[in-house]
C-alpha cells in the first residue's frame, strides 16, 4: 500500500484512511465465496483509480502553476504599492520565501540529494510562499486591491483541494484486499478448468 505523503492538519489518519477507502470504492473484503466477484470488481476499479490519480496529479500541477502565477501577480502588486502602503510587516516573509525558493532550487539541482530531501525543500518553499501571501494580504492588499487578494486566496484554496485529492487517491489506489483478489483469481481459474473438463468428459462419453 502506498505511503501517505501529506495529511491535512488536524485530521487523524483514521479519518483520512476512511475517506481514501470510500474514494477508491473497492468495497468491503469478502468471505471465501465472495472472492470471485470481489476480484472482478477490484481489477477494473483499480485501473480506473490509477487513471483518476494520474488525472488528479496533472490537474494539481496546473493548479500549482496557476498559484505561482497568482504569487507573481501578488509580487508585482506589492512592488507597485511599495509607496502607498506600509509593507514593513511583509518584508520578513518576502525574505523567507526568497531563501526557501533558492534552497529548493539548489536541492533540486543536487544529484546527491535524496527524494525525501527534495520533498522537504518543496514543502518548505510552499509554506514560505503561503505565509508570504497570507501576510501580504493581511497587511497590504486586503483593502487596497481586493481583486489580487481574491485571486491569491482562490488559487491557493484550489491547489489545496487538489493536493488533498491526490493524497487520498494515493492512499486508496492499492487499498484493496490483495489476498482476496488472488483467491478470486485462483477460484475462477479452477471453475473454468472444471467447466472445460466437464465439457471434455461429456464430449468423450457422448453416445
Amino acid at each position: 500500500m502506498m505511503a501517505v505523503q501529506r495529511r491535512a492538519r488536524g485530521r487523524p489518519p483514521e479519518a483520512d484512511r476512511a475517506e481514501a477507502l470510500e474514494l477508491a470504492n473497492y468495497g468491503e473484503p469478502p468471505g471465501f465465496l465472495g472472492a470471485i466477484p470481489y476480484m472482478l470488481r477490484v481489477v477494473p476499479q483499480r485501473r480506473k483509480n490509477e487513471r483518476l490519480l494520474r488525472e488528479a496529479v496533472k490537474e494539481r500541477q496546473r493548479a500549482f502553476e496557476a498559484t505561482e502565477e497568482a504569487y507573481l501577480h501578488l509580487g508585482r502588486r506589492l512592488h507597485e504599492l511599495s509607496g502607498q502602503a506600509d509593507l514593513t510587516p511583509v518584508a520578513l516573509y518576502v525574505t523567507k520565501a526568497d531563501h526557501a525558493l533558492l534552497h529548493q532550487e539548489q536541492v533540486m539541482r543536487d544529484d546527491r540529494r535524496t527524494k525525501r530531501d527534495r520533498a522537504m525543500a518543496k514543502e518548505r518553499a510552499e509554506e514560505a510562499l503561503r505565509q508570504l501571501a497570507q501576510n501580504a494580504i493581511e497587511h497590504a492588499l486586503g483593502d487596497i486591491d481586493p481583486k489580487a487578494t481574491r485571486e491569491v486566496v482562490e488559487a491557493v484554496d484550489h491547489y489545496k483541494r487538489l493536493d488533498r485529492e491526490v493524497t487520498l487517491r494515493e492512499m486508496g489506489v492499492d487499498a484493496y484486499d490483495e489476498g482476496a483478489v488472488q483467491r478470486g483469481a485462483i477460484l475462477l481459474i479452477l471453475l473454468i478448468a472444471l467447466a472445460v473438463a466437464g465439457a471434455a468428459y461429456a464430449w468423450l462419453t457422448r453416445g
